[in-house]
């Protein structure tokens, strides 16, 4: 018997202890922990999740030639193969300046968010600095993923178009964005259905 293929993107399935996106409080002590701590790559890195929020591995595949290749924003290297180039503004690309004078201007070549250790950054690398961040500020971290979170439910918020939607994220198929955007209502039901459950305790 053949089975027939649906054509729809199937929602992945949520648990009870699901876990929600930052609250403003914890990025606000979040961006307040990367300035005191004065490192110019913990505050673009900051901005970059919180404005675009690209993948940890598009992140660290960064290089300067990227970012400097074109007046019209960065490329980055997305999830698949593709290069696509990303829009930034001038504060984005300010902090990129003061990053790359920092670093007294590598070659062109060289990783964005390279470190003493490695030249090379992978998601790990990026997953660290974020980590610094959080633990520093008492936030919980996380992860970063859920940034992506974060600037979708915004984004929607916000009514921007599915074809800007899916240019920001990298995304193919503007179906995703159900999987990415956070709705309270949602979580209120499991929180009710919990409730539920211990009175009733079954």
């Amino acid at each position: 018997m053949k089975i027939k293929k649906s054509n729809t993107i199937q929602r992945k399935k949520n648990s009870l202890n699901i876990r929600s996106p930052y609250s403003e409080e914890e990025i606000r002590s979040l961006i307040k922990q990367a300035k005191e701590m004065q490192d110019v790559k913990n505050i673009l890195l900051l901005k970059l999740l919180l404005t675009i929020a690209p993948r940890p591995s598009e992140i660290a595949n960064l290089k300067w030639q990227d970012v400097f290749h074109s007046k019209k924003g960065i490329y980055l290297n997305r999830k698949g193969g593709e290069v696509q180039l990303m829009p930034i503004c001038s504060e984005l690309e300010e902090q990129f300046n003061s990053l790359y004078k920092e670093q007294n201007k590598p070659i062109p070549n060289s990783y964005v968010f390279s470190n003493s250790r490695k030249e090379k950054p992978d998601r790990f690398d990026i997953y660290n600095i974020l980590k610094k961040i959080a633990e520093k500020s008492g936030v919980k971290y996380r992860g970063t993923h859920l940034f992506r979170h974060n600037l979708a439910t915004e984004f929607d918020k916000l009514n921007v178009r599915n074809s800007v939607f899916l240019r920001n994220f990298g995304w193919k198929d503007e179906r995703v964005k159900q999987i990415y955007v956070f709705d309270k209502e949602d979580e209120q039901l499991r929180e009710l259905q919990i409730n539920l459950i211990k009175i009733l305790n079954i």
